[in-house]
This record gives C-alpha cells, sequence and structure tokens, in this order.
C-alpha cells in the first residue's frame, strides 16, 4: 500500500493527523444516513441509487486558507451553511472540476464509500482574495467542493498505527474494494494511489473501512479533449495503479455486482448530470463538457470494461 512514512503520506493527501478516531464513524455514518444508506447492511448502498441527483449547493460566507501544497490548488473555505469544504476551482482549458464532480456523483449513486460532492458559489471579492499571488486566476462562480473532514486515517497513518501494512480482513467494508477497482475502471481514473484514499475507524465495530477521493485525474486527466476521451473508451485499458489490497479478487464473478450497479444506475446517473440542475452551465464551454463525457461513457462496451478490469487483475495488479 504506502511506502512512504505516516507523515509523509499525511503531507501528501493533505489530511490532517488522526487525533480521536471514535468521532469518525458518527460523522460517516450520519453522511451515509444523510445520503439515504442504511450504515447498518454489510451492502450498504450497493443498488441503491436515488432516482435522480439532488447536488447540495451552498454559497461561499468566506475564505479561510489555501491547503497543504500538493491538494491541487485546493482551497478551504466556509458555506453559508456553517460547514467548511475544501473546494477545487473550475478553471479555463482544465476538467479536474468536471471530472471530480461526474465521478463523485456516479461513486453516489453506485454507493462507494466516498464524499458527497457539493456545488459551491464564489463571488468576486472572494475570488479576488483567492487570486492574491495566484498565477491562474479563479474566476467567481460555482465551483466544486466536498465538506472537510479534519479526523481521518491516511493510509501512511494507519499502517503507522498498525504496525503493518492494511489487509482486506481490516476493513469492515472491504467487499465494496471490487466496486472501486470497476469504478476507478469506468472512469479511467490511474491516480488512486494511497493519497487518495482515507480510513475511518468505528470504536462501535473495532473496525476500520475506507473512504475515496481525488477523481480529477479521471478520464484521462485534467487536459483531456472530445476525441482523445472517445478513443479512450473505444480501447479501455487495464488500470496502472490501485491502492486498495486485492488478495482473494481474482474472477469476474466478484464484478458481478459492480456490472449491474453499471447497466442499472450509470445511464441516468449521466442523463441527470447533462440535465438541468447537474453539471453548471459555465463548466461545459471548457474545450469539452458533460455532453461529450456523456457520450464517450454510454458507447463503451460492457464486456470492454468487464476485461479491463480483469485484465488489471491478470497482471499481477492483484497480487
Amino acid at each position: 500500500m504506502c511506502r512512504q512514512s505516516g507523515a509523509a503520506c499525511l503531507r501528501n493527501a493533505g489530511l490532517p493527523h488522526a487525533q480521536s478516531p471514535t468521532t469518525i464513524a458518527t460523522f460517516y455514518m450520519a453522511q451515509l444516513s444523510e445520503r439515504g444508506v442504511d450504515s447498518g447492511d454489510k451492502d450498504a448502498g450497493r443498488l441503491r441509487s436515488r432516482a435522480s441527483l439532488s447536488l447540495k449547493r451552498v454559497r461561499c460566507a468566506y475564505v479561510v486558507e489555501q491547503m497543504p501544497t500538493g491538494v491541487s490548488g485546493a482551497w478551504k473555505v466556509v458555506g453559508d451553511d456553517g460547514e467548511t469544504y475544501v473546494i477545487k476551482f473550475n478553471m479555463p482549458r482544465d476538467h479536474t472540476a468536471l471530472n471530480e464532480l461526474v465521478c463523485a456523483c456516479i461513486a453516489e449513486q453506485f454507493g462507494l464509500p466516498s464524499f458527497e460532492p457539493v456545488l459551491v458559489d464564489v463571488d468576486i471579492r472572494q475570488a479576488a482574495h483567492i487570486n492574491t499571488g495566484r498565477a491562474a486566476p479563479v474566476a467567481a462562480g460555482t465551483h466544486f467542493a466536498v465538506r472537510l473532514v479534519a479526523q481521518l486515517y491516511s493510509a501512511g497513518s494507519l499502517e503507522a498505527t498498525m504496525g503493518r501494512r492494511v489487509g482486506r480482513g481490516d476493513l469492515s467494508n472491504a467487499d465494496r474494494i471490487p466496486d472501486v477497482l470497476g469504478f476507478d475502471t469506468l472512469v479511467q481514473n490511474h491516480d488512486r494511489h494511497c493519497g487518495n484514499v482515507c480510513f475511518i475507524f468505528d470504536a462501535v465495530a473495532n473496525s476500520y473501512s475506507f473512504c475515496i477521493f481525488d477523481h480529477g485525474h479521471a478520464f484521462g486527466g485534467p487536459s483531456w479533449s472530445p476525441e482523445g476521451v472517445e478513443d479512450m473508451y473505444r480501447n479501455l485499458a487495464p488500470l496502472s495503479q490501485f491502492c486498495l489490497p486485492l488478495e482473494g479478487i481474482d474472477g469476474s464473478r466478484d464484478f458481478e455486482g459492480f456490472m449491474h450497479m453499471v447497466e442499472s444506475s450509470l445511464a441516468p446517473t449521466l442523463g441527470s448530470l447533462a440535465g438541468e440542475g447537474g453539471v453548471p452551465g459555465e463548466w461545459c464551454t471548457n474545450g469539452g463538457g458533460i455532453a461529450h463525457l456523456k457520450h464517450a461513457i454510454e458507447s463503451l462496451d460492457p464486456e470492454s470494461l468487464r476485461s479491463a478490469v480483469i485484465g488489471y487483475l491478470r497482471s499481477g495488479g492483484g497480487s
């Protein structure tokens, strides 16, 4: 999993060190409840996608500070709802915000362990403050965010606590790992390294669960083109890296649940994102938009997806 020291991995992930892990389960279970998922079910969230997306949207009340170096130019802000968010900006010729939103919504509809996507409106005054000393200026408008959670374990800090690498047997939601491998293959996120997974301790169950975040490098990366993304889905590739433990996952039977989610939930989710109340309109004039992604993804042959997932395992990715 993570080969770095706990402190180094935390810096790379932009996550503060866990101080009171007994509070994490409360936060995470509450978030699952808010999203209509029964946290007591072993298969919580699987095949329970909502009929349509309902994206949370808040106004930025004030800007706090820039996140640590390495967190994709993200900033910490407080919304008009009193919650603290980590915001990633919609930028010209950069699809990071679009990639984040599309992937987060697909993950949410699939019931994967991830964080709720939020849209944050930033005004001109706030954008000017953020732009102080910034080479690439941020525009006022709508941007992507997730709610900030201070007390999480990174891979490095958890392994330092346990004194060994994390295995599937340590995770209460390990049954979702095949779904996440399928999801990352579907969105072509080759960036699932140890800094893009966090861990939550459930004091009641005395176990850990994992949660994924940071999808900015999906679809070939932030600078994808419509032509490039179309070609990518005609020739879907196995992942180049995936940091969650895969021992014991070795055949297509492990991905039947995921393939069912693709068949039942993917098209409605993409349709909602492309419709009113989905991806903000100003994000779709950025050298390609949700319409291009929707067309490319919907052209994918399900068997190509299955083959790419199995191909990663057979290449030694699961060893």
